[in-house]
């Protein structure tokens, strides 16, 4: 693969975007990422919805594949317990706009704005809300970089034993914004 098309991949997997983020510097990796943060029951049923969504999407493939009037209306289903689960994660949390974070994120980390340095290989646990899916979200990571450009702090955080349910909700959320910018590009 040559080093502008490995470019171009790392971009298409890659997506600027806000989310509600905060960061909790570790003792050690191993610590538990969890424990670090006051979880509120919204935030474990939509984590096992969200679970249970990506659990049943090779089934509702498989489905499609044998009746696509029945793949269809199941999609249908899907979408509309979607919208459910975003009203009630929005009627139990309504979102504050200024606190929301600009956020580069990708299958492999994150890089956001800090208000405060994190040193560089320190572990940290980080809980993140991807907004409009409500996708609840706490991964551990290590600090690879920070950047002070014109007094903002940027750190950079690679992932740190992301298992496979995480980064498939990271992956579904990125393509879902990645096709929501592009209707967007589309309609100007």
């Amino acid at each position: 693969m040559s080093n502008q098309a490995a470019i171009e991949r790392r971009q298409f997997y890659r997506v600027s975007d806000r989310a509600l983020v905060d960061i909790r510097v570790l003792n050690h990796i191993d610590d538990d990422a969890e424990s670090q943060f006051d979880l509120t029951p919204t935030f474990s049923v939509l984590r096992e919805f969200h679970q249970l969504d990506v659990e049943s999407n090779h089934l509702l493939r498989q489905i499609t594949d044998k009746d696509k009037s029945l793949g269809s209306y199941l999609k249908s289903l899907n979408a509309k317990l979607d919208a459910l689960a975003r009203g009630v994660a929005l009627n139990n949390r309504s979102i504050d706009e200024s606190k929301l974070s600009d956020i580069n994120l990708s299958e492999g980390g994150i890089s956001i704005s800090v208000d405060q340095a994190i040193a560089t290989n320190s572990a940290v646990a980080i809980q993140f809300l991807l907004i409009p899916s409500f996708t609840s979200l706490i991964l551990k990571g290590r600090v690879i970089n920070v950047e002070n450009k014109q007094d903002e702090l940027t750190v950079h955080i690679q992932f740190y034993a992301l298992d496979s349910f995480n980064q498939q909700l990271i992956a579904r959320h990125i393509i879902r914004k990645q096709s929501r910018d592009r209707k967007v590009t589309l309609i100007k």
